[in-house]
C-alpha cells in the first residue's frame, strides 16, 4: 500500500516538477494508511499469543494446528509478534505524537496540515494529543478481545 502511495505522489512530484508535493502529500497518505492498517495489524501480533486449551495441550486460537509455546511458536512469537507489538502497537503511536508535539506551534500552517491534519484537524487545538488516547483505547480493546474471544467460558 505504502508503495503504491510512493509511486503515486512520484509521478506527480514529477508531473508538478515539485518537491514539496512529495514530501508533504506522502507524509499524509503514509499517516492515514497507518491508522488504517494499524488495528489488524496490533490484532496479528496480539492473536500469535492467543492460545486454548484443549485435553491439557495448548493450541493456537486463529490456528489449532499450531501448538503453542512449542519450539517454532515460540520462536516465531519472540522474534516476530513481541517485537511487532512493540514497534506497532507502540512506537509507532508515539513517533507520530512526538511529531506533533514537535509542531505544536504551527498546527494552523497550511504545511504542517497537509502532512499532520488526519491527526489533529478535529480536535481544538490544545487537545491534538487526545488522538493518541484514542489510538491506545482502540490497542486496549483489541488486546482484550483477542484475548477473551479464547478464553474458554462454560455455558
Amino acid at each position: 500500500m505504502i508503495g503504491a502511495g510512493v509511486c503515486f505522489w512520484l509521478v506527480i512530484a514529477i508531473r508538478e516538477r515539485s518537491t514539496n508535493v512529495l514530501k508533504n502529500q506522502l507524509v499524509s497518505t503514509v499517516i492515514v494508511l497507518f491508522f488504517l492498517a494499524h488495528p489488524v495489524i496490533v490484532k496479528t501480533m496480539f492473536s500469535a499469543f492467543s492460545c486454548m486449551d484443549i485435553d491439557g495441550t495448548s493450541y493456537l486460537y486463529e490456528d489449532l494446528d499450531i501448538e503453542c509455546y512449542d519450539e517454532t511458536h515460540s520462536f516465531y512469537s519472540i522474534t516476530c509478534a513481541l517485537p511487532g507489538m512493540v514497534i506497532w502497537g507502540i512506537s509507532a503511536p508515539m513517533l507520530a505524537m512526538g511529531l506533533l508535539i514537535r509542531e505544536r506551534r504551527r498546527l494552523d500552517e497550511l504545511e504542517v496540515k497537509v502532512k499532520y491534519g488526519f491527526l489533529y484537524i478535529g480536535y481544538r487545538k490544545g487537545t491534538f494529543i487526545w488522538e493518541f488516547v484514542i489510538l491506545y483505547r482502540k490497542i486496549a480493546i483489541v488486546f482484550v478481545s483477542v484475548f477473551l474471544a479464547a478464553v474458554n467460558v462454560p455455558m
